[in-house]
């Protein structure tokens, strides 16, 4: 049996120029994980963005370092507001409105709001339904007034009906 013994390097204690010198995007993207050395974190993250997009080849490509990219700044998330400057500064290289984060966050928002109006449009109904229902009651209740008026007054209940629309059995009951 032949037994390797390999030590293991942390990337956050290795200098971060040791991986921006790689002309490899992928091992670039590691820089963001590594040793800043002091140096202030925005200039840092804008030179890891600029050398990815220089050394990368067409939208889609670049698209997809960026993401990754994004992931990366997710598990050092010290670097995050610097990130989101640097990724404003270059905006017209990454459409905010492509990635999928933003459409997922969108497509939510769409959702919510439906729901929203859903509901809001459930309440109105029911609103309209129950003054329906009171306007109709008010004007029973005018109805069986001018009903029992009309039958005061020794009016037939034939001539009641045919004014107030009610039955001949609804007037006798007043």
């Amino acid at each position: 049996h032949l037994k390797f013994s390999y030590p293991l390097l942390l990337i956050s204690e290795m200098n971060y120029r040791l991986f921006l010198n790689s002309e490899n995007p992928e091992v670039k993207m590691l820089a963001i994980l590594a040793d800043f050395a002091n140096t202030d974190s925005y200039s840092i993250v804008k030179e890891v963005v600029e050398e990815i997009r220089e050394h990368t080849k067409g939208d889609l490509a670049q698209s997809r370092y960026f993401k990754q990219l994004r992931i990366f700044v997710q598990l050092r998330s010290s670097i995050q507001p610097q990130f989101e400057k640097v990724m404003q500064a270059v905006s017209q290289f990454f459409r905010e409105e492509k990635d999928f984060l933003f459409q997922r966050g969108a497509e939510k928002e769409r959702v919510i709001a439906e729901a929203k109006i859903r509901e809001e449009r459930i309440k109105a109904e029911a609103k309209m339904r129950e003054e329906h229902i009171k306007a109709e009651a008010k004007m029973r209740e005018e109805k069986c007034a001018i009903a029992r008026a009309m039958k005061a007054d020794g009016l037939p209940i034939a001539k009641i009906s045919k004014f107030t629309g009610l039955t001949s059995d609804e007037i006798e009951g007043l």
